[in-house]
């Protein structure tokens, strides 16, 4: 099994949504790459595989795009989380990297947080299954019905990669929702069902089994004001106090709180299993 490291970094993003507003900040993309290739001499390829998370839109910077597709081809594992908006026009039909774009269904309802016109989704759509990306779909107040619409859609165009649904709230806080997983439509690209009991019991008691993957794979970096830092767990509550300057991995004791996160199953993935 691969081990995982999470990358995020500020920028500027492409849209709206009531989750992250309109993150705006000034990067200098050759500071981000610099990081990101120390991360990568650090760890390696061969046993190891990267998620790039920027706060932001990542696509509206081509000289990224072409940094990490260039990394791919050495042969480093590398997926990139994208809101999908621009993917058919700013993605290159070869790409090696692995995509994750978020979306919360296949109509502009569902979508209503992230204020999708019905084209945009059907784009992001066309996107998911040309590039076999994994989805990220925040469940706020979508019916079962809905989630279970979506589902078939997906079934219908073939596709096998992940439909990640994980809570609105996140944050060191009790789940504000829960999806009944014993109702949802049976399919092969759903999380395990030891997935959707943890959510649950976070969701009805606030507690965490602190058995999260996402802590077992390390520390995620973070690239902000042109420095590197790296913190255990971005889903924590006391997030202020774990942030640290990027060097060694160390720290005592780290309190998991009641959070939950499309995380928490992340060694399932495929991505780590190849």
């Amino acid at each position: 099994m691969r081990a995982f490291k999470n990358i995020t970094f500020n920028c500027t993003c492409n849209n709206r949504c009531d989750y992250c507003g309109k993150p705006n900040y000034k990067i200098d993309t050759q500071v981000v790459c610099k990081y990101v290739d120390k991360i990568f001499d650090k760890f390696g390829k061969k046993e190891m595989a990267y998620r790039i998370t920027p706060y932001g839109e990542i696509t509206i910077y081509p000289e990224l795009l072409e940094y990490l597709e260039e990394k791919a081809e050495e042969g480093y594992v590398i997926e990139v989380v994208s809101n999908g908006m621009t993917a058919l026009d700013s993605i290159k039909d070869n790409s090696m990297l692995r995509w994750i774009f978020s979306l919360d269904g296949h109509t502009v309802r569902m979508n209503h947080n992230r204020h999708f016109s019905q084209k945009t989704i059907d784009n992001i759509l066309e996107a998911v299954f040309k590039f076999k990306a994994e989805i990220q779909c925040v469940y706020t107040d979508q019916t079962i019905e809905e989630i279970n619409e979506f589902i078939k859609i997906l079934k219908e165009n073939n596709y096998s990669e992940l439909l990640s649904i994980f809570s609105a709230r996140m944050k060191g806080a009790k789940s504000e929702y829960m999806i009944d997983y014993r109702n949802l439509e049976p399919a092969i690209f759903l999380p395990p069902e030891k997935y959707f009991e943890r959510w649950e019991k976070n969701y009805l008691y606030g507690i965490c089994d602190k058995d999260c993957d996402f802590n077992k794979n390390g520390y995620e970096y973070h690239i902000a004001d042109s420095k590197l830092f790296m913190l255990k767990c971005s889903c924590n509550n006391k997030i202020g106090d774990y942030i640290m300057d990027y060097g060694d991995e160390h720290l005592g004791k780290f309190e998991c709180g009641p959070c939950f996160s499309h995380f928490a199953f992340n060694n399932s993935r495929k991505i780590l299993n190849e």
